[in-house]
């Protein structure tokens, strides 16, 4: 098919229209190992909304189709299984070389989307999987990608580099190109000179996928320079984003009650998993603290701990039934997890939009319902709630 910029998506447009209400994946996808294994983890129904599914299968029939792909929108609506798809859909199996590259700003993402590909490409022997990411030693990793050949990479910015740098990865037959949350990268000056660097070693006719929660209008004019001709998507504009399936509350307090209304709101609300948001990797640690010394099991997360703890933390949050987990926005950029039903911003001040929309995202997930809970302590914050947290339809609780 032809690629063709769409610009924003008008949602009274398509729900009306007829055209793509009866697409199936069987129609897009022509590799049946990939389509059993969407319907085996349960991927074959995207989305319960008609509007988003029937977004999602547009962005898909381009995407595989080998079209470059601009793609902005709230937090759980499947956007990386866009680019999953696409890729595995796209892979010459027969060619023995490094192919396809998934760039993410963090190692927890990449790890997620590593797992993704591994569980979409089960019984592709051919189609082999590296992740690679720094806190793991990086000869080790030479020598493994050397081995198994990997047809695709996901991987943080900053290893790659390194292994390209030092010609351990070779990129230069990379003719799939995806980047998620992608604005972290683009907004950051040196992440994005590192980002050119790699866009230089690779396929000069290769396509790009770039993905995010949210997008200034620098970023999208960003995004469009990286890419030809891209399918662009914006389901909901940065200015009236909301996550739906969320129910989003403020509660005034000061710095002097706070704790008092955290533990007031931790043995009173049911709840099967809760994050808690600090401003700091320092506030993160002392609640954490406070927490446990109160008799409320909780555990923390940051980027100084070791990747091999942060990975056990993460793994033990995904399967306890029960939990409790602190951290910084080092959580908030697009980890999945299941059956989080609220998310507290313990601490606002400092934080933006970008910042608010990743946050509450973590709830609301999939169609599943969560609450938020925001508190207001200063000026500041009071500033958020007027101003930036409008768009989220927080209700006054005290």
């Amino acid at each position: 098919m032809e690629c063709q910029n769409s610009g924003n998506i008008d949602k009274k447009f398509y729900q009306s229209s007829e055209l793509f209400s009866n697409i199936s994946f069987k129609q897009i996808i022509k590799k049946k190992v990939l389509r059993n294994n969407l319907i085996k983890y349960n991927y074959n129904l995207l989305t319960e909304s008609f509007f988003f599914k029937i977004v999602q299968l547009l962005t898909l029939v381009h995407a595989v189709s080998n079209c470059d792909i601009i793609c902005q929108g709230r937090p759980g609506i499947g956007k990386t299984l866009i680019y999953v798809v696409a890729f595995i859909e796209q892979i010459n199996e027969s060619f023995n070389t490094v192919q396809a590259l998934s760039i993410a700003p963090t190692r927890e993402l990449a790890i997620q989307i590593f797992w993704i590909f591994k569980k979409l490409s089960q019984n592709e022997e051919s189609l082999k999987i590296f992740c690679l990411i720094g806190g793991t030693p990086f000869d080790n990793q030479a020598r493994k990608i050397r081995k198994i050949t990997p047809k695709l990479i996901v991987s943080t910015l900053g290893r790659l580099y390194q292994q390209v740098r030092t010609k351990k990865v070779l990129l230069n037959f990379v003719n799939f190109l995806a980047i998620d949350e992608c604005d972290h990268i683009i907004e950051s000056q040196k992440l994005f000179k590192i980002l050119i660097k790699i866009f230089e070693e690779t396929h000069s006719n290769k396509q790009v996928i770039l993905m995010s929660t949210t997008m200034s209008i620098q970023t999208k004019l960003v995004c469009k320079n990286l890419t030809k001709m891209a399918f662009e998507v914006y389901i909901n504009d940065s200015k009236t984003s909301t996550v739906p399936n969320s129910i989003n509350y403020s509660i005034s307090t000061n710095n002097n009650n706070d704790l008092y209304l955290l533990f007031l709101m931790l043995r009173n609300l049911n709840y099967n998993k809760v994050i808690i948001f600090t401003s700091s990797i320092s506030r993160a640690r002392a609640l954490n603290e406070i927490l446990n010394n109160n008799n409320i099991k909780s555990y923390c997360i940051h980027s100084r701990l070791k990747q091999s703890f942060r990975l056990r933390i993460l793994k033990k949050f995904s399967q306890i039934d029960k939990m409790i987990l602190i951290g910084t926005d080092l959580l908030s950029r697009g980890l999945d997890f299941e059956q989080v039903d609220i998310v507290i911003n313990f601490d606002l001040s400092g934080y933006y939009f970008s910042n608010l929309t990743n946050r509450i995202g973590r709830v609301g997930r999939l169609n599943k319902k969560g609450i938020s809970i925001s508190l207001i302590k200063s000026s500041t914050d009071t500033y958020l709630k007027n101003d930036v947290l409008k768009s989220f339809k927080i209700i006054d609780f005290l």
